[in-house]
Parts: C-alpha cells; structure tokens; sequence
C-alpha cells in the first residue's frame, strides 16, 4: 500500500452525531498530524518497516558503529522487460464480469480466496512476500541496536503477519466474508491503519529517547538503513540512482474505488482517467441501489464500499476529546491560513489546555465501535456481499484499475524492471537470512509468481 493510498483510506470515515458538534474529518487531520509529528522525534520507531515503499527515508546520519556491515551479493537474476502494451480497449475491459479472463488487461478477481490480481502484482512484492521482508529487515535491525546496547529495549519475535492490501478498501466482499463482521474492515485498513490492535507490529523495533546510548534518533535510523542496504545490497545512494528509486512523473494511479468515491459529494470533480470518470460512478451507484432495495444505507461519503451507520470511527472518544480535537484543528488551520499552509510549533496552553489533555492525540485511536447488535450485522454483511457478488461490482472496479495499470506499466518499463528486480533480491536475501536465524519461512514463491 502506498502513503496516497494510505491517505486516501484515512479519509474513510462513517458518521455519527455526537453530543458535541464535530467536524469528525477535521478532528482525524488534527490528530494524525500530531502522530505523524511525534513518529519521527524523540522515540526510534515502532511500525512495520515497508521496505518496498519506504527505502531511503530513514536518511539518519550518525556515529554508531564504525564500519557498515558487508552487504549481501546482489542478485542475478536477469530482469524481465515490461513488454509495449497498447492501451485496452475500453468498451472490453470490464464490461464482462464475473468472471473476466486472464488476458492481462483484467484483474483476476477470486471471491472465495478473497484476493485480487492486478497487472502491477506481477513487478512488486505481495502482501506474503513483504511480511518477509519486512520481518527480516526488523530482525536485522534488531540485531543492529542490541549490539549498539538497546538489547534491552527491542525485541525479534517472529515473522510478521501479511496486511491485506488485496482487498484495497472495498469493505466485505469475499465469500468468508459472509462470517466477518465489519471490525475486519477496520482490520483490514477499509478505514485507516491507526487504531488500537491493527497493523501493530509482532517484533519491537522501538527505543525510547531517552536512556544513556548516546542519540537514539540516528542509532535507530543508522540501524533501519543498514538493514536496508544489507538485504537490498545497496546503499541508499545507488537504490535512489536506479530506476525504482527514481520512481515515475506521475506517480501511482488512484484506485477507481477511491477515485470514484472521493469525488461523490465534490461539485464539478471527477476521476482523473477518462475511463474511471465513465464507468465508475454507474458502479457504485448499482451497488448503492443495491443496498437501498434491500433497506440498507450506503455510505455516500465513506472512500470505502462499507454500508452507513455500522462503525463509529469515532465511537471510542469522549466528548470532551471530541471537543478537544475540534478546537485543535480550528486552531491549526488558522495558523496555516496566516502563515502559507504552515502550521508550526504552538502551546497547549494557547487554548486553555496542558500537554497532558493533548496527550491521547498522540497515541494510538481507539477502536471504532459496532453500531448494530450481531444479528442486525449479520444481515448488512450477507446483503453487503451478495450485492457485491451478484453485481460483479469488485471485478468492474478492478478491471478498471487493471486498464488504468496496463498503461501506467507501458509507460515506465525501466522503473517496474528495476523495482521487481529489487523486491526479487530483498526477499531472496530476506529468506537467506531469516532461515539463517532459525525463523521458520514460509514459502512465499517468487516475486510475479503467482
């Protein structure tokens, strides 16, 4: 999952009219932004390092140890070259649902499995696969900071779970599905990851900022980018000088569910690609039609095809939180507003308040709260589903994507080579090492292998 992504899925958020009035969206920036302030101060880390999104970022300098560990060879394998794909045929792409077939320019989309394929699956690690690397990029790092004396404070565990990112913030749609609830979309991310219990990492990789080893900041950092080069077998320098670390103009395409919904209640606004512009709104608008007759309420607003009224996101805070984040955001965006879009440091006490009645903006939200008892779920999920299913809704929004991806693939050959060679030698070198650890690894295949 990408930072867009990520952001995209934050913004998908149900409503519920507290007590206090809040602008329930603004009081989520206002938090985030707090946490993703803390995230990179005085504490070294505590995420899931995504090596595949993230290489390069931790740029840290700082005196740790004196010579960089030998970075593993480099891999051999000969990379592939994205063959020239002219663009698909737009009245074929996703008019033939379920199933469509697998001819490259439709996602392959498999409801009892609960997975979907994309074209851009073929160039990248998979969710298997990055918990594989992800696990063997912490277990180095680990390794790193114990012998830089913060044995003590981190812990390796074991292999990390895979985060869904297959479902991609459609909400329930698979066949187990019909058993879930919708606290597996919150798990699944549907919403954003930052809640209590999802995404937590199984190893701790954290250090805390303060303690007698010197500059915890550039040891944790120094330690995340050795780990880095060690499986990758280069610095950050030559990752950024290849054609993945150069990345691409454009950047990533929108998925067409948060394209499309994104642009629901903005007058005058619509999806970026033509194609997704045409065909998405009459997507959703069958799936919502859907819910309707079977006297459910979609969520107009949510970036997610989860129905109305079944998650307070929100659910968790007290009012006077509530009101707290509100009066916090109003006062951000006026700073933002007298000084060109920046927010700066300010006091707590500008707003009658100490640290500590901020301090819950800087830890992890808590869960959203499930809105109907479990028999009234029960009916939204299998109306949920069966809409889904019997509409092909998931295969037309992939299909979508996947006609997006064809071209986005076609256009910028040298960064897909490079980032599947890449991903192949970090996970070649991530199971190397792991086995070498006595972790038991899964067989996760190879990168495009599916």
């Amino acid at each position: 999952m990408t930072d867009e992504q990520l952001v995209e899925q934050m913004k998908a958020l149900v409503s519920l009219t507290p007590e206090v009035v809040v602008d329930r969206e603004k009081v989520l920036a206002a938090g985030r932004r707090r946490r993703a302030v803390r995230a990179v101060g005085v504490t070294g880390g505590a995420g899931v390092l995504c090596t595949g999104l993230v290489v390069g970022a931790l740029a840290w300098g700082g005196p740790l140890l004196d010579a960089a560990p030998e970075p593993l060879p480099a891999s051999s394998d000969e990379p592939t070259e994205p063959a020239p794909t002219e663009s698909p045929d737009v009245t074929e792409s996703w008019e033939s649902y379920p199933p469509s077939p697998d001819d490259g320019e439709h996602a392959v989309v498999d409801d009892e499995a609960g997975t979907i394929w994309l074209p851009v699956d073929d160039w990248s690690a998979d969710p298997e696969q990055q918990a594989v690397i992800d696990t063997a990029v912490q277990y180095l790092h680990i390794e790193c900071l114990a012998e830089a004396g913060y044995g003590d404070e981190v812990e390796f565990v074991g292999m990390e779970e895979p985060l869904g990112f297959r479902y991609r913030g459609l909400g329930l749609w698979s066949d187990a599905d019909l058993e879930a609830d919708y606290q597996t979309a919150v798990d699944r991310g549907v919403y954003w990851f930052g809640y209590e219990g999802v995404s937590e990492p199984v190893n701790d990789v954290s250090i805390e900022g303060d303690n007698e080893f010197g500059q915890p900041g550039e040891d944790w950092g120094l330690c995340g980018d050795r780990a880095t080069e060690r499986l990758s077998g280069l610095t950050e320098a030559e990752t950024l000088a290849t054609g993945y670390g150069r990345g691409t103009d454009s950047g990533p395409p929108d998925y067409a569910v948060d394209a499309v919904t994104s642009a629901r209640d903005v007058p005058g606004h619509s999806p970026e690609d033509p194609r997704v512009a045409e065909h998405g709104p009459q997507i959703l608008e069958e799936w919502d039609a859907c819910l309707v007759a079977e006297g459910i309420e979609p969520d107009r607003e949510a970036q997610a095809l989860v129905p109305a009224e079944v998650v307070d996101p929100m659910g968790g805070y007290t009012d006077e939180q509530l009101e707290i984040m509100e009066k916090v955001w109003q006062h951000e965006q006026a700073m933002a507003e007298e000084n060109d879009g920046v927010v700066g440091d300010w006091d707590p006490a500008d707003l009658g308040y100490t640290e500590e009645d901020l301090a819950f903006m800087d830890e992890t939200s808590p869960r959203p709260v499930t809105l109907l008892d479990p028999t009234q779920e029960r009916r939204v999920v299998e109306a949920d589903v069966r809409c889904k299913q019997e509409l092909g809704i998931v295969q037309r929004l992939a299909d979508l994507d996947a006609a997006v991806q064809v071209q986005y693939i076609a256009d910028n050959p040298e960064y897909f080579t490079s980032r599947k060679e890449y991903d192949s030698t970090m996970l070649a070198h991530a199971v190397e090492v792991l086995t070498d650890a006595g972790v038991d690894v899964p067989d996760v295949g190879t990168i495009g292998g599916r």
